[in-house]
């Protein structure tokens, strides 16, 4: 093959591999590629190819590893230190990728993954790199000395950048020397950025006058490192983590290049943010769901005393409209509560398999009735059930407080569009939004509102932070829905821009293979009164002792017991059945459900009741129980109790005991986070 010389401004390329085609057909790609005159010959053996390189001006060897055997590279490189070497494996062994850069190699391909572009921006980019050398000083040990710690900089992991330093204006300092991993980290290649000036990396956020002041202090031999915002030949911004050392190199020992160490924390800085509000929101989550775990007991004595001492003085006692404002307040109070506890996920969930479809389209005219005439409610539903392991209730908080926020960020009217759809999120769309691979259930909520500033944004979901007045509202609504979201196995991100409105996007696990369980309504009629036998096991004096009167006020007989152990005792004792144990979930000794297992185990067929408002993160998955078993949320009313005790007596006892064994509770759920 006749090669011709450098005097045409031809690259001359040596392939060296086991298969000739492969490397004509690489020939004649990097032959089309412009502006550069790339010339390549291809040889099979690497003796021909030694004898080749000794006999003309090659400037890279396009080596073929695929048999796996890297020793020919190393003495390539041994050979003609000042050629570029360019290896390529098969995609099995992208192990050998490494191993090819240690053994002095710039660059490695993988066959498949390459094309025209990338080969030829490899190309020049190896030749660059060989021809930014360190001068050869004379003596062999020198050299070799050079070699080696060139070596270490080209294959450094991190950036390295050298620009001149004599000049005492800042903006004539000029780049000398880039290593590979600058080009990976910014995207600039040596010809882009040699003779540039440094600040080429510098964008809007860049504060130039501490930057030249910087130049400053290092041109007068102060060694400094830092952060800064930087720019990529794309523009795109990351954080940038830098160390610059002063080189003295003048006769009079001024400072003559700057060498600076460099590397992109933008990931390491998003991820320490990341945990910074974890651990901020789980510390609130703990203290709030502390508070509200008492606040539940307070407040089911208080309104369960309200309303019966509302029974009790009749509609026309002069005091009756103080009592009722004293209930309403409570409830008020409950409700608060009941968000902390979403938030801080410690609630007592009742999971089924559901179709979300039949939630949303359930919650329509409430979902209207709050937004008001002057907003377009737009909702789409699938055209098959979008099914989910949640709770009923606690996913129409959701839609209601997201429907409440968007109407609040619609002062004017607007349109407000509800969607679900189901999506496979694979492992890069997830971690775009901080989620997880899988199949859910996508519900959007888009409204076209004010929208809010990426500040904003980074807040919303903390709880008492909001952007209204303090007559709107406590700041716990979107803590709520991100408490019940995360609590419920999924994940939520939101897009807005200011005054472009916002979209908020819940995603949930879906149930693809579970069939769909009917939503059940809330019982209502006339309490009716019974005599059964009643187990009572509650911790709380005060709920307790109002468990125990209203119970007994409706004709049955109670036994009551202070904790786990208490009921125990009064079980073994007792001769006569038990028609009913009811105990709370979160004891100090023992916990519910085990005192259920325990009495069931001798008094088989037994039924049970839980009452809990409050999940203990240390003992999943008995913060979550599935539909069979009967539960009742605190804080609640006397009423509400007792058409729970006669549902819950009236059903057969296999159905309503339910099962308190870690295979049936909570089976195949997602446990509380803590």
């Amino acid at each position: 093959m006749n090669i011709p010389d450098r005097s045409d401004g031809a690259v001359l390329v040596l392939w060296v591999g086991p298969d000739p085609k492969l490397g004509h057909e690489v020939g004649e790609m990097l032959g089309t590629f412009e502006p550069e005159h790339f010339v390549v010959e291809c040889v099979d053996r690497l003796g021909v190819a030694m004898d080749r390189l000794g006999d003309h001006a090659f400037e890279a060897v396009l080596f073929d590893a695929s048999d796996g055997d890297l020793s020919k590279v190393n003495q390539l490189v041994q050979s003609f230190p000042a050629l570029a070497v360019i290896v390529f494996v098969q995609p099995e062994k992208q192990d050998l990728a490494v191993k090819a850069l240690r053994s002095g190699a710039q660059d490695c391909l993988i066959h498949g993954e390459w094309d025209l572009t990338s080969l030829a921006r490899s190309v020049r980019f190896a030749i660059e790199r060989r021809r930014v050398r360190p001068l050869d000083l004379g003596s062999s040990g020198e050299s070799k000395r050079l070699r080696l710690l060139e070596a270490a900089a080209e294959q450094a992991s991190d950036a390295i950048l050298i620009c001149t330093a004599q000049a005492h204006d800042p903006a004539s300092h000029e780049v000398v020397y880039v290593n590979p991993a600058f080009t990976r980290m910014t995207g600039y290649e040596p010809g882009e950025i040699l003779a540039q000036s440094p600040f080429l990396l510098g964008g809007p956020e860049t504060d130039r006058d501490r930057a030249e002041q910087l130049f400053n202090e290092l041109t007068a031999g102060r060694t400094l490192s830092g952060e800064m915002v930087a720019y990529d030949k794309d523009r795109s911004e990351f954080i940038m983590q830098w160390q610059v050392v002063p080189l003295r190199g003048g006769a009079d020992g001024e400072v003559t290049h700057l060498v600076a160490i460099q590397r992109d924390v933008t990931e390491q800085r998003r991820m320490e943010n990341q945990l910074r509000q974890s651990q901020k929101m789980e510390a609130v989550g703990r203290l709030a769901g502390g508070v509200s775990h008492d606040f539940n007991n307070l407040l089911t004595a208080i309104i369960g005393y309200n309303q019966l001492l509302l029974n009790a003085i009749g509609p026309e006692h002069p005091q009756r409209d103080a009592v009722e404002q004293i209930g309403k307040a409570a409830k008020r109070a409950a409700n608060l509560t009941g968000q902390l506890l979403a938030f801080s996920r410690r609630q007592v969930l009742q999971l089924k398999v559901i179709d979300f479809n039949e939630v949303l389209n359930g919650i329509e005219p409430i979902l209207r009735r709050l937004i008001g005439e002057d907003i377009d409610l737009e909702i789409r539903s699938t055209s098959k059930p979008a099914k989910v392991k949640s709770d009923p209730g606690q996913l129409e908080q959701v839609i209601l407080n997201l429907a409440i926020n968007a109407r609040d960020a619609m002062p004017h009217g607007g349109q407000l569009m509800i969607e679900i759809g189901e999506v496979e999120l694979g492992a890069e769309a997830a971690r775009e939004i901080d989620g997880e691979p899988g199949a859910y259930i996508r519900v959007q909520v888009r409204d076209s509102g004010l929208g809010m500033d990426a500040e904003t944004q980074a807040k919303i979901f903390e709880p008492f932070f909001t952007t209204k007045g303090k007559e709107k509202g406590t700041g716990l609504g979107l803590a709520t829905v991100y408490g019940i979201v995360k609590q419920s196995g999924g994940f939520l991100s939101v897009e807005s821009e200011f005054e472009q409105g916002t979209m908020f996007t819940v995603f949930l696990p879906r149930s693809s293979d579970i069939p769909v369980q009917p939503l059940s309504k809330s019982p209502a009629g006339k309490v009716e009164k019974g005599d059964e036998s009643v187990l009572l096991a509650e911790d709380d004096e005060s709920v307790r002792h109002l468990v125990s009167t209203v119970l007994l006020k409706h004709g049955y007989r109670v036994l009551e017991a202070a904790d786990g152990g208490e009921a125990l005792s009064l079980a073994a004792a007792m001769s006569d059945p038990i028609d009913l144990l009811i105990s709370d979930v979160v004891m100090p000794d023992m916990r519910g459900p085990e005192l259920v297992e325990r009495i069931l185990a001798s008094r088989p067929g037994l039924r049970t009741l839980y009452i809990s408002g409050y999940a203990d993160g240390s003992s999943p998955p008995w913060g979550e129980f599935g539909s069979d078993v009967p539960f009742l949320q605190k804080p609640f009313s006397p009423d509400k109790l007792m058409r729970k005790v006669r549902e819950v007596l009236d059903q057969p006892p296999a159905q309503a005991a339910g099962s308190s064994r870690d295979e049936d509770v909570g089976r195949d759920q997602v446990a509380p986070e803590e």
